[in-house]
């Protein structure tokens, strides 16, 4: 019952960070995680695009829900509910939240690079003759074996909703069964990769994007929180990274503290846009430390979680906010 991500990004990393010669950057960080932990790598890259520069998930479950082997998993070890959730029955929007593909687009276009590798079980006579899987037979880990050729299964079903999402990646077919492999992954295909994203960064958007079901996030120096009954997925889209425009799909009451992008004190005019298409203009103060906030009404709040339903969720009021002054 350890809050995880609290624990990772309040207590890990700072203490990793003051002990140790280590870059504090985005651009000198990733995240990398093998089997379920490569699941929470890719969660973590996707729910926080802005602290990495690079995820690795390294035999990863790339998708929980749709994949009844994975949940299989998920749901007899108790990952969510280890975390307070439920089950997809009764809390199917948490499990969204927590799937890889559902978050992906967030890493689109921000410069991340994305690395999933799976093997292939040593279950095919092409591979059987590989080092690894002379190393560690199939025969001899029959357990390991078959799910690494599940987990297979479910990467290049992962990879394929990840580019669906707009999400550029690498998927290092491998052979050898579940963890025999990880050494040779690492050494021959990830090391220089790595090495290469912290001394040459990507560039970055002008733009970002970000969909969540947290009633509160701070991503790419937006701060949002959200006032509203029920639990559905939200998004900030075509967010600038100058502040001067942004768009909000959701239902309730949000508050935005934008990046420290103006001068202090600076007078602003906020021209909000909601679905009717009637803009409204609200005079801004920009703060001591250059951010602006603002409360926008973004429609009416809807008391039942989102679920998934035939033709897709139902369509979220669009608000677009533009900062001027």
């Amino acid at each position: 019952m350890v809050a995880a991500e609290t624990h990772l990004h309040q207590e890990v990393i700072p203490l990793v960070e003051s002990r140790f010669r280590v870059r504090s950057d985005r651009p000198g960080r990733a995240v990398m995680g093998y089997s379920a932990g490569g699941t929470a790598a890719l969660l973590q890259a996707f729910r926080h695009p802005d602290r990495f520069a690079a995820v690795v998930a390294v035999s990863p479950g790339a998708e929980i829900l749709d994949d009844p082997y994975v949940l299989g998993i998920v749901l007899m070890v108790g990952y969510l509910r280890d975390q307070g959730y439920g089950v997809p029955a009764t809390h199917e929007i948490f499990y969204r939240n927590f799937n890889p593909p559902e978050l992906a687009a967030n890493a689109a276009g921000t410069g991340m690079t994305v690395i999933q590798t799976s093997g292939d079980g040593c279950v095919t006579p092409a591979s059987a003759d590989s080092a690894p899987c002379r190393a560690e037979p199939a025969a001899a880990n029959a357990g390991a074996a078959q799910l690494e050729a599940g987990l297979r299964r479910n990467n290049d079903y992962g990879s394929e909703l990840f580019s669906r999402a707009g999400l550029a990646h690498t998927h290092l077919r491998l052979t050898g069964v579940h963890g025999a492999n990880n050494h040779d992954a690492y050494q021959g295909e990830l090391v220089d990769r790595l090495n290469d994203v912290f001394a040459h960064p990507a560039a970055e958007s002008e733009t970002v994007s970000y969909r969540t079901v947290d009633r509160h996030f701070s991503v790419w120096g937006y701060d949002v929180a959200l006032d509203r009954p029920n639990a559905e997925f939200a998004s900030l889209l075509g967010a600038r990274r100058d502040a001067r425009s942004f768009t909000l799909a959701g239902t309730g009451t949000a508050r935005i503290i934008t990046p420290a992008a103006f001068p202090p004190g600076a007078e602003l005019r906020a021209t909000v846009t909601g679905d009717d298409g009637d803009p409204r203009t609200v005079a801004v103060r920009a703060g001591e430390d250059g951010r602006a906030w603002l409360t926008v009404d973004l429609g009416p709040v809807r008391h039942q979680d989102e679920r998934r339903i035939p033709g897709g969720a139902l369509p979220q009021p669009v608000t677009s906010i533009r900062l001027d002054g």
